[in-house]
């Protein structure tokens, strides 16, 4: 079985237990279209290595085969994908003009800080008087209260130049009523749980659990969108750090590594970690990055 291809290995398999690429995706979650594509050993459709060996084992678990007798295969045809870039090995040199079109550089450089500063100044402008029109409003809603009003005056005036009686007539003045207790404008949320939004930008494999619950397993096409939503962990395992766009408790994080990189990155309410792959809790590598929650 070891000296044939893996996708024709897998093939036969699951036509001679009568199955269809439905059964298998229905097991695995596998999109049917990269069933197809590993059965025909067409690497061109699957994004990394990882994913391309990660989908052979669950597709050869679903079989009942023994996958040690083709990882030997499998690894050998993952040689062919293109070694994975860790973030900071790209290449950013300064990008430095053609000498002959320096002139012209300058002036478009001139001329952004020119169109820049006239926004800020505009947009200056408004705010000042956006402020003062703010100002005004609240002088003029602290003076209302000190209106007097008709019937305040008829209240506080008495009952001898009301009736016409006189002067020396005694004076029943009511007596005040008591201080209403004040209340309270809004009463305060009650602490929500930690939020963690996964857009894909690209094609890219993801895990999700929340409070230890398995929420999501598979591929996301571009522009899709998965939400977490718990109380006390949510964990997210990729095989494209960098096809991936996150947002943790409002917080725009971006993606997290480098295109095709797998990684694993647990959240808290208040921070998250980032786990580098193949690497245990007690080496010096890992790294914590705290991030205030909003």
């Amino acid at each position: 079985m070891a000296t044939q291809s893996v996708g024709k290995s897998l093939r036969e398999e699951r036509l001679r237990r009568g199955l269809t690429l439905e059964h298998i995706n229905a097991s695995t979650k596998i999109p049917v279209g990269l069933l197809q594509a590993i059965e025909a050993d067409d690497f061109a459709s699957i994004s990394s290595a990882f994913l391309y060996k990660s989908f052979t084992r669950q597709f050869a678990s679903a079989l009942q085969m023994d996958y040690a007798q083709l990882q030997t295969v499998v690894n050998r045809s993952a040689e062919a994908y293109p070694e994975v870039r860790m973030p900071g090995q790209e290449d950013h040199g300064p990008k430095v003009p053609a000498l002959g079109a320096s002139y012209e550089y300058r002036v478009r450089w001139g001329v952004s800080v020119v169109a820049l500063a006239v926004v800020l100044v505009g947009c200056s402008g408004l705010y000042a008087l956006w402020q003062k029109a703010r100002t005004r409003a609240d002088e003029l809603a602290a003076l209302q209260p000190q209106a007097s009003s008709p019937a305040s005056e008829l209240s506080h005036a008495s009952p001898a130049s009301l009736k016409g009686g006189s002067e020396n007539a005694p004076v029943h003045t009511p007596p005040a009523a008591a201080p209403r207790p004040a209340v309270a404008s809004a009463q305060t949320a009650a602490e929500s749980g930690l939020e963690v939004r996964i857009s894909a930008v690209e094609q890219a494999w993801v895990s999700m659990d929340t409070d230890g619950k398995r929420i999501y397993s598979g591929l996301l096409e571009a522009a899709d969108t998965k939400v977490l939503e718990g109380h006390q962990t949510a964990r997210v395992h990729t095989g494209n750090a960098g096809g991936i766009d996150v947002v943790f408790n409002g917080r725009h994080l971006g993606p997290l590594g480098g295109r095709g990189q797998v990684m694993t990155v647990v959240f808290t309410r208040d921070n998250y970690e980032v786990v580098e792959p193949h690497l245990s809790a007690s080496t010096p590598f890992r790294r914590v990055l705290n991030v205030t929650a909003r």
